[in-house]
Formats: C-alpha cells, sequence, structure tokens
C-alpha cells in the first residue's frame, strides 16, 4: 500500500472518530499544509493535521509546524491538533496507536487526552 494511501487512511479512521462523537468533518483531500481535516460542533472548531510514523519526533516538528501556518484571523477560538498514528517497528520504541499534541497559539505544544477520550467514546 502507498504512503499515500496510508496517510488517507489514517485520515479516513480519524474522520469517522470524530463523527462517532458528533463532529461535522471536512477532508482537504490531497492537502501540502493546513489542515487534513475540520472538525466541527456547536462548540468547536477543530484543525486536524493527521500522519502515521515509525518516528515521531521529525514527524510532529512537520505536523505542528503545517498547523501554525494556518492563517483564520475570522475565527478567535479553534483548536489545531496532531494526531499522529505511530506504527511500531522495534521493541522498546513508543506502543502503536495515536497520539494526540495540541499546538498552542503562543507556539507551544502539548499531550492532548482527546484520542483517549474520543476512542473510549467510541468503544475502541
Amino acid at each position: 500500500m502507498s504512503r499515500t494511501r496510508q496517510g488517507t487512511e489514517k485520515e479516513r479512521e480519524c474522520r469517522l472518530i470524530y463523527e462517532a462523537a458528533g463532529y461535522q468533518v471536512t477532508r482537504s483531500a490531497a492537502s501540502k499544509g493546513g489542515a487534513d481535516l475540520i472538525a466541527t460542533n456547536e462548540y468547536r472548531i477543530v484543525f486536524i493535521q493527521v500522519k502515521k510514523t515509525a518516528r515521531m519526533s521529525a514527524v510532529l516538528k512537520a505536523a505542528l509546524r503545517e498547523l501554525r501556518e494556518i492563517k483564520a484571523p475570522w475565527i478567535p477560538e479553534v483548536d489545531r491538533l496532531a494526531w499522529i498514528y505511530i506504527k511500531q517497528k522495534l521493541p522498546g520504541q513508543y506502543p502503536e496507536g495515536w497520539r494526540v499534541v495540541v499546538c498552542h497559539s503562543d507556539g507551544r505544544s502539548s499531550a492532548s487526552t482527546e484520542a483517549d477520550t474520543l476512542l473510549a467514546a467510541r468503544g475502541t
């Protein structure tokens, strides 16, 4: 399976997670920056960058950079999340599964429990 196809599958998986939680999700097909998905409900707008990798650090930096580049001054409150799917290749590396990192407006980033919460609600 090509890398593009693998990425599309993870975007689809992430979209289904948000839809199961009651969000409407729009996919930016073949996006080369910014958000891969935009999830909205009546309370929240979320820009989501989805990546799949075995090496967390370089991919995370790229995802956060792409999220910071999104210009949306007309939306004062928007969450920017990097959903990274870690594919474990060697024992002792990160455990396989989703990691979510929040991209803060001041340039900081921090781990999020959003994946755990949404996946638990979905029953996966």
